[in-house]
């Protein structure tokens, strides 16, 4: 986890760093849901930073099926 500094290796900076430590210690006798999202929070983030990076449009959203209903 580096969120104050960036990783570096041989040389090379880490464009994005998708490793979350969160101390487990703080969130003892809490819902394992808040740790869940502790740990998952910078992922979307993440992901988008990447999208963007590399000019990734989303697929356009899909048309809902309308079905006839007989009453």
């Amino acid at each position: 986890d580096s969120d104050d500094v960036i990783l570096e290796q041989d040389g090379k900076e880490a464009k994005r760093d998708i490793v979350q430590f969160v101390s487990y210690r703080e969130f003892a006798g809490r819902p394992m849901a808040e740790l869940a999202a502790a740990t998952l929070e910078e992922v979307p983030r993440q992901f988008l930073s990447y999208m963007r990076e590399r000019e990734i449009q989303p697929n356009p959203p899909l048309q809902a099926a309308t079905a006839a209903v007989d009453v």
